[in-house]
């Protein structure tokens, strides 16, 4: 006669995770300088009317190729957020631009917008995570000068198109403290829930380098997967930002 003897159930968490989109138009976004050019009005026009200047291009109400863009020199943006990690996606073209990215004044790196191939949507150009979701942070873009190019030479753009903010967290646990929320007025919110086990590192953020363009390796909100969406009933994401 055989015995079996069970002294403890454990059970795993799922990680869930919660990806926030800011359009880059969110409010939060803080574009210097603030003051931007009409949207689409800086196709043809002489260089001191939209050299140091943001404008917008694009439907934002379709979202058909909406995005910002910038000619600098001197222009920069930051974006004030709360969670686990931020990911930046741009275009990359024929006449990208370069420019720096900080979270915290750490994590610097260096942003390549050009493309020999022309134009690329939907491009991961900056990604950390691994940050402590009890604390605020800032991401700061700014564009680089030397990569500066005038009407003669042909002009350079940096060119962003969205901010995902991610909060992980556990199925079975509490989801974000609402008394330390993501950051509101957002485009949209799409919660993500993966499957693992639960992780108590503590290392540091560190953005991991992609061996293509010079760029960030994918960690958050790829645009290029569909994911599930929950009823505002459903999400409590939604719950902690309403009024």
């Amino acid at each position: 006669m055989a015995f079996l003897f069970v002294d403890a159930l454990v059970f795993l968490p799922l990680v869930a995770a919660i990806d926030q989109w800011l359009g880059d138009t969110d409010s939060h976004i803080q574009y210097s300088p603030s003051e931007q050019r009409p949207k689409d009005s800086c196709t043809n026009v002489t260089d001191s009317a939209c050299e140091g200047r943001w404008w917008g291009v694009g439907d934002d109400a379709t979202f058909h190729l909406a995005y910002v863009r910038t000619w600098g020199k001197g222009t920069s943006m930051k974006l004030p957020f709360q969670g686990s990690g931020i990911t930046v996606i741009g275009i990359y073209d024929v006449d990208g631009a370069r420019a720096f990215a900080t979270v915290d004044d750490a994590h610097e790196a260096s942003l390549d917008f050009t493309s020999s191939t022309g134009r690329q949507l939907n491009q991961t150009v900056y990604a950390v995570d691994g940050l402590a979701t009890d604390a605020a942070h800032v991401l700061a873009i700014w564009y680089d000068d030397t990569s500066y190019g005038d009407a003669s030479t042909g002009r350079r753009y940096v060119n962003l198109d969205a901010f995902i903010v991610s909060f992980p967290d556990t199925l079975f646990g509490p989801f974000p403290d609402p008394s330390h929320p993501l950051p509101t007025g957002t485009t949209s919110s799409v919660p993500v829930v993966a499957s693992g086990p639960s992780s108590t590192s503590t290392t540091s953020a560190v953005p991991s380098q992609s061996s293509s363009h010079g760029g960030f390796s994918p960690k958050m909100g790829d645009p290029s997967k569909s994911c599930s969406r929950l009823t505002a009933s459903q999400d409590p994401l939604q719950q902690s930002l309403s009024p």
